[in-house]
């Protein structure tokens, strides 16, 4: 066994040395084959573009295989300004809708709006603040 694991080392290394730049050839041409320089990517539903799975919110219970929502961030941000519209998204990422959702949510956009100054303004009016505030609860929603 052992001598047949000689044996077929040197005829390997009589190989390799009589023609180097062959064997090379061989390894760049697999190493070019190989698909794992590329990023996995993903077409959103809503603007058609192709995209890194990293542009898109993860979503555990996606079957899909990609855990990944079905719209791309730029467009869930576009997609959700309201609690409605949220409602939409999570329903249509087979994710299931709990009032503890916004309410977490509010919570932490009423944290990061405190300080923005024109969220804090006295001149904008309450209806104003109203929808600043619906409008980050939506996007604290998608986090």
């Amino acid at each position: 066994m052992a001598r047949a694991r000689k044996k077929k080392e040197e005829i390997q290394y009589t190989i390799n040395m009589a023609l180097p730049h062959e064997s090379n050839a061989r390894l760049a041409a697999y190493k070019a084959k190989k698909p794992s320089s590329q990023k996995p990517m993903k077409m959103c539903i809503r603007c058609k573009q192709v995209l890194p799975l990293t542009a898109f919110y993860s979503n555990k219970g996606n079957r899909e295989g990609k855990f990944t929502d079905i719209y791309c961030k730029e467009c869930a941000q576009k997609m959700c300004k309201d609690k409605e519209s949220v409602k939409k998204y999570i329903w249509d990422n087979n994710r299931l809708w709990k009032e503890v959702i916004w309410e977490k949510a509010q919570d932490k956009a009423e944290i990061a709006l405190s300080a923005n100054t024109g969220y804090l303004d006295k001149r904008i009016t309450n209806e104003q603040r109203a929808r600043k505030l619906e409008k980050e609860t939506a996007l604290k929603c998608l986090t």
